[in-house]
């Protein structure tokens, strides 16, 4: 956890500009993972610390358009030396992370994201939705749980692989309840 909010203040010194698309879809994958699934069953401390660490995030009016209808946070994540292509966004008072993705590969990140969330821990039990299509725009959604249990941990993508959309990827990681 130290080592990606290091991560975060070194690069965040960087000039800002608009980061190059993230082609493979690694990116994305990658921060969804280290940033969301990693932290997840303690998102409150990994609210805090990057907090306590003053890594920059956006202001609260800029930070609305990641974090939709809920309260919440958002960092802006580098990317190959570069900002501009990812945020992270927490909610407040929510088990809920967001990582955000203006330029991807939304094939290769669907690919890579059913990979990870379609088989779960034991004793764990995944369940998969019925994938939404809307247009150009795809969203999947797995959940995890005990065998009966009434609250799951959901992982929901979002992906547009319009070039002209305003992000491109948008994974999600919520506890829900029945």
């Amino acid at each position: 956890m130290r080592r990606v909010a290091a991560l975060i203040l070194a690069f965040a010194s960087v000039a800002v500009h608009a980061a190059g698309p993230d082609d493979d879809g690694v990116g994305f994958t990658g921060m969804y993972v280290s940033l969301c699934m990693k932290h997840f069953t303690d998102l409150d401390a990994f609210h805090a610390k990057l907090l306590r660490d003053r890594v920059p995030k956006l202001p609260p009016q800029d930070a609305r358009l990641f974090t939709g209808k809920v309260e919440g946070e958002a960092w802006p994540v580098p990317y190959k030396g570069q900002m501009g292509n990812f945020v992270l966004a927490i909610a407040q008072k929510k088990n809920l992370c967001m990582v955000h993705a203006r330029r991807t590969n939304p094939a290769e990140v669907e690919k890579k994201f059913i990979a990870m969330v379609s088989e779960a821990p034991k004793p764990l039990v995944v369940k998969r939705g019925k994938p939404v299509v809307k247009g150009r725009t795809r969203t999947v959604v797995y959940t995890w749980a005990k065998p009966g249990a009434r609250r799951k941990m959901q992982f929901t993508l979002r992906t547009d692989a319009s070039p002209r959309a305003p992000l491109q990827a948008v994974g999600t990681v919520a506890t829900v309840a029945d």
